[in-house]
């Protein structure tokens, strides 16, 4: 994706000109959502705040007639324009055109869009090195002579004449990083904290407008960034919040010099009930548009909209605890629902795979898979549900900050309290009360609720026993910082393995169960044990990981007899012919290049002509490559670096996240949405909040 829409002073063939002059007539003739500080433009297009109205000062300051330009790569240079197509209605949304390589030995006939450039950049990049590295400086000397955007305090709006003081910047921080109102700024007791120092704090109108510099300042470099990119992987959910919906959308790649995790917020929206299917299809559809993220370049997008988290925990007796609250929707008949609540799995259907959150079935399987099996036995259910009463008892009173505080005091242990709908949560605080079963008595007399008996106890003992290892997995799997889609198979395997390692004879309740749960893993992962088709990146991801390689493989077989070391190399092998011209390249740079002096002594007459004929292996260079990288001792991420083909799959194939969590953490971010109408911003204010407090780290 380009994410410059500037054009230089040279010359240009007239097809550029005449399809600018195109350009400008169609976008004249729209009307843009208020949404469209995503437009299909890319993201230093942003210039329109409301629905049909004219371009603020500010924006226009940062790109005046930004609509009459074209993105750098079609200024004539790189690539010729050929032909508009609209075939289709993506091409015509997106400006489809055919546009010819002027670097290319034959005529070239690249297929792309105006707004989606990925394409032709992607073309540079592999065939056209040292040009592409041109673009590259070419984009970014024109990136740098953009002047910043700066606060006049006698106008509310910006100018280029003075600067953001260091305050107003320490202000606006402070605002983002609470999620707070702007109007705060005008508050007589936030100013009566600085009076007496000569500071003077600006008004809710310059720091909208300071909010909007930094937020389009934010969203170019994370354009930039994306262009550079070659994968990425996206999560998508979708909340019902007050009879409204917010639409969530991140995305997440890994950087190819230190292969850390990268992930930056892209969407946070509200969209009334009434045709919220077509308005998250719409933004979706706008979002991938703005920042380059085409079908070649996303991997897989993570969502989950499937089960009923809430009932799961019901089931599991937590109701006490949390009182979930059906407010939001009372008042809509069935026939209401099926009509407004999104089918997220339809709108994919135009998109790259869409991944189910595998770290959501690991969920079931503790919560359903687990009270299915329980419910079997009337007794051990009875006896189940009685036990976490005990629990949530002691969670619901120390909910309160006064009962909290005085359980410190009356108590040495401070209590871990679940988060709704957290599984790890509630397991992580049930073992917090068996770490201090001997004063579980005096809290329970404290709080004034019911006492634990034996039988309690030791049931629990045996629960945070027989679940350890799916809880241990589930930590693990959602530390995003340095979480690898090849670990997702690897982990199973080790639940399997530590669910055969627990002696389940020295369990009193839970023997027949803890089997049982063996079996349901099995069933509930059976894709992924038994590399079906729709699983075999997993194990390709996984062989690229330095740290696994083909550890598990032994252990997996154990699990599912099929599966063989040939059968997950041969996996490989295939997996990485897309990538051949890399090892070609790399063979080539290291054989033996004899001197002219050597070449020119030799003279063997005739014979020197003969040639021994021999069929060889055109993925050879790739099994010489894989072997030499199985046989390296080196387990770092960095060993990588030797072996250029095995990158190139690590990269792509560990891109995908096993978890959508990050895109739960973005509602978690806007703290306040709950209450958002007390705080008197605009949708468009709040969004730019949330992305913004969500993107601080990265950008």
């Amino acid at each position: 994706m380009d994410s410059s829409l500037e054009s230089d002073d040279s010359t240009v063939d007239p097809s550029y000109i005449e399809l600018e002059h195109s350009m400008k007539q169609e976008i004249d003739s729209q009307h843009f959502e208020d949404a469209s500080s995503y437009h299909s433009n890319l993201p230093k297009a942003f210039c329109k705040s409301e629905v049909g109205s004219p371009c603020s000062s500010m924006l226009t300051a940062v790109s005046s007639n930004v609509f009459e330009k074209m993105p750098l790569i079609f200024n004539g240079n790189y690539f010729k324009v050929v032909k508009r197509i609209g075939d289709t209605d993506h091409q015509k949304k997106a400006r489809g055109i055919l546009a010819q390589c002027n670097f290319c030995a034959t005529t070239k006939i690249i297929k792309g869009s105006l707004n989606i450039t990925s394409n032709f950049i992607q073309h540079l990049k592999k065939r056209h090195r040292i040009k592409y590295e041109e673009y590259l400086k070419e984009k970014n000397d024109i990136g740098k002579s953009q002047r910043p955007m700066v606060v006049d305090r006698t106008s509310n709006s910006f100018n280029e004449k003075s600067t953001i003081s260091e305050f107003d910047e320490n202000i606006l921080t402070f605002v983002i990083e609470n999620t707070l109102p702007l109007s705060i700024v005008e508050s007589p007791s936030f100013m009566a904290l600085f009076r007496g120092t000569g500071l003077v704090t600006c008004t809710k109108k310059q720091m909208m407008n300071m909010l909007d510099t930094k937020y389009y300042g934010m969203m170019t470099r994370l354009s930039d960034t994306l262009t550079s990119v070659p994968y990425v992987c996206t999560t998508l959910n979708v909340w019902l919040c007050k009879r409204k919906y917010i639409f969530g959308y991140t995305c997440h790649w890994i950087d190819g010099t230190n292969y850390s995790r990268k992930s930056a917020a892209l969407r946070f929206q509200s969209f009334g009930a009434e045709g919220a299917f077509e308005n998250i299809r719409d933004a979706l559809h706008r979002t991938n548009s703005a920042f380059g993220l085409g079908d070649d370049k996303i991997i897989s997008t993570i969502t989950d909209n499937d089960d009923n988290v809430v009932d799961a925990f019901k089931e599991f007796g937590l109701q006490d605890f949390y009182e979930f609250s059906d407010e939001d929707e009372q008042d809509l008949c069935e026939d209401d629902k099926a009509k407004i609540l999104p089918d997220l799995s339809n709108i994919f259907q135009r998109y790259p795979p869409h991944h189910k959150c595998v770290i959501h079935d690991l969920f079931s399987l503790a919560t359903t898979d687990f009270i299915d099996l329980l419910k079997l036995n009337s007794s051990l259910h009875q006896l189940h549900q009685i036990s976490f009463k005990r629990c949530t008892e002691i969670w619901s009173k120390c909910t309160t900050p006064e009962k909290s505080e005085m359980a410190k005091t009356f108590v040495p242990f401070s209590l871990i309290l679940p988060t709704s709908t957290d599984w790890y949560s509630m397991f992580d605080s049930i073992r917090c009360l068996l770490n201090n079963k001997d004063k579980l008595y005096n809290l329970c007399f404290f709080l004034e609720t019911s006492n634990f008996t034996y039988a309690e106890i030791e049931y629990l003992e045996e629960y945070c026993r027989l679940m350890e290892p799916i809880a241990e997995a589930f930590k693990f799997l959602q530390i995003e910082s340095q979480m690898l889609y090849g670990y997702f198979l690897p982990t199973l395997v080790t639940i399997k393995v530590k669910f055969d390692k627990l002696d389940l004879g020295s369990f009193k309740y839970l023997t027949e169960l803890g089997l049982q749960m063996g079996n349901k893993l099995f069933e509930r992962f059976q894709n992924f044990f038994e590399i079906r088709e729709e699983c075999i990146d997993a194990v390709v991801a996984s062989v690229s990981c330095p740290i696994i390689k083909l550890k598990f493989v032994k252990a997996l077989s154990q699990i599912a007899p099929n599966v063989s070391v040939e059968q997950i190399q041969s996996h490989f092998i295939d997996y990485a012919k897309e990538f051949r011209r890399d090892a070609e390249t790399v063979n080539q740079q290291d054989s033996f290049q004899g001197s002219s002096t050597v070449h020119n002594f030799f003279d063997f007459g005739q014979c020197s002509n003969v040639s021994v004929k021999q069929e060889i292996d055109p993925l050879l260079h790739i099994r010489r490559e894989f072997n030499r990288y199985l046989s390296d001792e080196d387990n770092s991420l960095s060993s990588l670096d030797r072996y250029p083909v095995v990158k190139n799959v690590f990269i792509k194939y560990n891109t995908t996240l096993p978890s959508y969590a990050s895109v739960r953490r973005l509602f978690a971010y806007s703290g306040v949405t709950s209450s958002r109408r007390n705080l008197k911003m605009s949708s468009r204010h709040f969004e730019r909040l949330v992305i913004m407090k969500a993107n601080d780290v990265c950008f």
